[in-house]
């Protein structure tokens, strides 16, 4: 018959020790490997700054100025570029005016652009400089590139067959405040480096901002309303890529005044009093 108080067994205190060590071991023994297969897959961006992972693509040796025996492609029709994996393209006499970057085909491509109009095609690859990273083109909303004048060099990073479209920039031009749906490019030729941006309604609102400075530079990556300021780097020309599902949610641009936009508040100033009359005797108390 119990009675009452809580059987006490050194063996089962035992027994369970060693159950939750062993467990313990174990899921640190997982642990260990898990992580030891994720940061093998890291490497550091140092455009970005940040780790990436290299699983299924875009490891250090798929960058394409990395490689010496590069595929230079040439125009297939007119302004449309093709092949197939890594390549380079490269058009003689651009201006500095942006151009954009349609994907024509449903390949994950990546684009990047040496900083320079000056390109050497010979140059060693121990001497390419870093190259500045200019986005993903797709088929319904290009990159945007802003070439140095003369010769525009691209890197298309890419696994598999892909197209590319390069013309001159179309974009909605813009001052102030600017509302639609769906996706959008939106170029701001102005002293402003900051809006407010409001999304409303349902899906994806994707806000990229380009300029020569940083080549694309994210802003947002939401899926919920919205109501933010944000900024941009500062440039004499920017262009804002606004990425949203057309039939699920609306967006408003609203950008913000700069000194030079802003109407002076300060008051008149009031003459000082010069008066050194003595009171009257209706002012005396």
């Amino acid at each position: 018959m119990s009675s009452g108080q809580p059987i006490r067994s050194d063996g089962a205190r035992r027994a369970i020790g060693r159950f939750s060590a062993g467990a313990w071991t174990v899921g640190a023994i997982v642990m260990a490997l898990i992580a030891f297969s994720t940061f093998a897959r890291l490497e550091w961006d140092p455009q970005t700054g940040a780790l990436r992972d290299t699983e299924g693509g875009y490891g250090y040796s798929d960058y394409p100025w990395e490689d010496a025996n590069l595929p230079e492609v040439q125009p297939v029709d007119g302004n449309v570029y093709a092949g197939d994996g890594n390549a380079v393209i490269r058009i003689d006499d651009v201006t500095t005016d942006p151009l954009q970057v349609t994907q024509l085909s449903d390949a994950n491509v990546r684009l990047s652009m040496t900083e320079s109009g000056d390109i050497d095609p010979d140059l060693a690859v121990d001497d390419r400089e870093w190259p500045l990273r200019v986005g993903y083109p797709q088929p319904d909303l290009p990159s945007v590139v802003f070439p140095y004048e003369g010769t525009l060099e691209l890197w298309v990073q890419v696994e598999g067959p892909w197209q590319l479209r390069i013309e001159p920039l179309t974009a909605e031009e813009i001052t102030d405040v600017v509302s639609g749906k769906g996706n959008k490019l939106l170029v701001y030729r102005g002293s402003a480096a900051s809006a407010l941006f409001e999304f409303v309604g349902e899906g994806i609102f994707f806000v990229t901002a380009y300029t020569r400075e940083t080549g694309e530079e994210s802003l947002f990556i939401e899926s919920d309303p919205l109501r933010e300021r944000q900024s941009w780097t500062p440039s004499d020309v920017v262009v804002l890529s606004i990425e949203s599902s057309a039939d699920r949610g609306a967006w408003v641009v609203d950008i913000d005044p700069t000194v030079d936009d802003t109407p002076s508040t300060t008051p008149p100033s009031e003459p000082s009093p010069t008066s050194t009359d003595t009171p009257t005797e209706q002012e005396t108390p």
